[in-house]
């Protein structure tokens, strides 16, 4: 998955939950991008045959063993407090676009700007890129 179409879907993602139709997330708004963004990331590092990444194979050491329980969440960053730079209690699109375009840049550990499968997992279970 290339960084725009990361960065795509994560604004279609947050037309969704804009109910309001206002441009931001906020309150309730925010409350479900927040806690459905940790639903999908657990989701799909568990489960890599949901994965919509570039194909090859996970290494052993980066893929959970078969039949893992997804992660549950302990430790990712508050993605409401992440995203609003100007503090005001809401997420703009200019502020969403730039966290996606962020989480992207986080993910793709070797700067190829496609996300693997193997990155998607570390990301899932919130490891950082290896050094190297």
């Amino acid at each position: 998955m290339s960084r725009a179409e990361f960065v795509a879907d994560g604004e279609t993602s947050r037309r969704t939950w804009d109910t309001d139709r206002d441009g931001d997330l906020a309150g309730d708004e925010a409350t479900r991008a927040a806690e459905e963004t940790v639903v999908l990331l657990e989701t799909e590092s568990a489960r890599p045959d949901h994965l919509c990444l570039e194909s090859d194979p996970p290494d052993a050491a980066a893929a959970p063993p078969a039949g893992a329980p997804p992660a549950d969440g302990a430790g990712l960053p508050d993605l409401v407090a992440a995203v609003d730079t100007d503090r005001d209690g809401r997420m703009s699109a200019v502020e969403w676009t730039g966290g996606t375009a962020q989480r992207f840049d986080a993910i793709d550990c070797d700067d190829d700007g496609a996300l693997t499968t193997a990155e998607a997992f570390r990301f899932g279970r919130q490891e950082r890129c290896p050094a190297g």
